[in-house]
């Protein structure tokens, strides 16, 4: 890592989707819900897990829950309820019954409630697809481009996603239709950060823009913001001496004359956690000594929201 040049620094961060374990419980076997060996966590549902049915797998509500908090319950195969017994979970909270998937057994006293409020009653089939609360199914924490002489590439960062299949990379030129231009994998479900690149190998010589389409495995689909490519390299802008650096560290400017006053500097971890931050206008010494060996991104913004991206190893 010490020996990396700016220009490899450049193709090293966020290169691969880095697989990380989620905390998912998944009924192996058909069972009560309460029932530690129905789990392959083998332990019962709690507060901010995803629970899974798989197809052909029925688990039944055993119990009157506790209003559980951020919790995703995926039904893929069949939920049964015992007579009286219900599913309580709070606002911040989604279940969702895909094509396969249904809701069975019980009486009118057997219900989930959402936020409050009763979205089913036992006594009545549902088969799905159907979904109810208001969990987004990724929560994307950061996504921006890095410009390089024939390519644009986009990395995005997920803090947690619920049901997440893929995400499809749009681009739209000014006063153009938009366009699917590529498709990444999603991790399924998941509640730690997740890492994504995909990269443009054709993009416009001129102003672009360019989002991402989240896409569940019933259909459903959210949209990012879109962020601009103005066709001008980071590397032609921002400059880190020395890079890697140990203690100090000088971040410059290169094209002053295009800068804004009052920007902000910000450096992120690889989690996109920010670590440091302070005011920047043309160059600044920071001092990273604090932080542990690795890849740190410099995000440097405007008032306006225009900002540019670098990268600076940590020895």
């Amino acid at each position: 890592m010490r020996k990396l040049s700016s220009h490899l620094l450049l193709m090293q961060i966020f290169c691969l989707v880095i697989p990380l374990k989620a905390t998912t419980y998944t009924a192996t076997s058909s069972g009560n819900w309460n029932s530690s060996s129905t789990w392959s966590s083998a332990t019962v549902p709690s507060n901010g897990i995803t629970v899974t049915i798989p197809s052909g797998i029925t688990v039944t509500m055993d119990i009157v829950s506790s209003t559980f908090t951020s919790m995703a319950v995926n039904i893929n195969g069949t939920l049964a309820f015992n007579n009286g017994m219900k599913l309580n979970v709070d606002c911040n909270s989604r279940v969702t019954v895909s094509s396969t998937g249904q809701l069975t057994g019980g009486n009118p006293g057997s219900k989930i409630v959402v936020c409050g409020t009763t979205v089913w009653n036992g006594g009545s089939p549902l088969s799905g697809p159907a979904s109810w609360g208001s969990v987004l199914p990724v929560k994307l924490v950061n996504f921006h481009l890095e410009n390089s002489v024939n390519s644009v590439k986009l990395n995005w960062i997920t803090a947690s996603e619920s049901d997440n299949d893929h995400f499809v990379i749009q681009r739209c030129v000014v006063k153009n239709e938009i366009e699917d231009i590529g498709k990444v994998t999603g991790s399924g479900n998941s509640n730690v950060y997740q890492y994504y690149s995909f990269s443009d190998n054709s993009p416009p010589s001129v102003q672009s823009y360019y989002r991402l389409k989240q896409v569940d495995f019933n259909g459903s689909t959210n949209l990012s913001s879109w962020i601009e490519n103005s066709h001008k390299t980071n590397a032609d802008k921002i400059n880190f001496n020395p890079n890697p650096a140990d203690r100090l560290c000088t971040i410059t400017l290169n094209n002053t004359s295009s800068t804004i006053p009052s920007n902000t500097l910000t450096i992120y971890n690889q989690k996109g956690i920010i670590v440091l931050q302070q005011p920047f206008n043309t160059t600044a010494t920071i001092n990273i000594s604090q932080l542990t060996h690795g890849i740190y991104i410099a995000e440097i913004k405007d008032k306006e929201g225009s900002r540019v991206v670098g990268k600076v190893v940590k020895e």
